[in-house]
């Protein structure tokens, strides 16, 4: 479940960018664990916190991931609604996920 601002989202489509590789090369799980990489995604909404008033379940969104959340190299992903935007309906899910990281606004 979503914490209160945050926004549960079925990932369609990944962007992959050297934050990535830098984030692979220093961090390691611990014994047992794991790191799930992912910054930039598009998806659609399947949740959201009740505090959470710009999004609502079947919005089509792009954002960024959160270093210290698992990343969006999974099927679904949690991230605080303030990094997700609307994907604008000239762009597909995997076009939208290109560019989340520097364009977010």
């Amino acid at each position: 479940m979503p914490g209160e601002s945050d926004v549960l989202v079925e990932v369609r489509a990944v962007g992959i960018n050297p934050g990535e590789t830098f984030l692979r090369k220093t961090r390691s799980a611990d014994a047992g664990g794991r790191v799930l990489l992912g910054l930039e995604f598009a998806g659609e909404v399947v949740g959201v916190g009740a505090a959470v008033r710009r999004f609502k379940v079947g919005d089509r969104v792009f954002g960024t991931g959160d270093m210290r959340r698992d990343g969006a190299w999974a099927e679904r992903v949690t991230v605080d609604d303030r990094v997700v935007a609307a994907i604008p309906d000239a762009l597909s899910y995997t076009g939208s996920s290109r560019f989340p990281c520097n364009n977010i606004r």
